[in-house]
């Protein structure tokens, strides 16, 4: 929702990526309302389509889990790449996981003291 773009838009500048995103848009329909419009995917696909040719975007970064199931059919439909935060979340977890990797325990994350 566009009442959504300017908390995004500071995420996006307080993570880093503030030079790397193209810009912050919203579809402005509600989710649930998406579910139930036959037309939604043509909705989001021509919004998403209209967003990343004014910015010049080269891909585009799924703000909402449920549109997940739209990934690779919309990287298709736009021919460039199609990122749902979910699955990207879930796949950094499981390979820090096989990795073995945690978190130091030199620090802020040690062991708390025997009382």
């Amino acid at each position: 929702m566009n009442r959504s773009v300017p908390i995004l838009e500071r995420n996006v500048t307080a993570y880093g990526f503030g030079l790397q995103c193209a810009g912050v848009f919203a579809a402005n329909m509600a989710v649930l309302a998406l579910k139930d419009d036959p037309d939604g995917y043509q909705k989001v696909l021509k919004i998403a389509g209209e967003s990343l040719e004014s910015s010049r975007g080269e891909a585009l970064v799924l703000g909402c889990a449920d549109l997940s199931h739209w990934t690779e059919r919309l990287s298709k439909d736009l021919a460039m790449p199609v990122l749902d935060g979910v699955k990207i979340a879930i796949k950094f977890a499981q390979a820090l996981v096989d990795l073995k990797l945690t978190t130091s325990k030199i620090n802020s994350y040690r062991f708390p003291e025997i009382k």
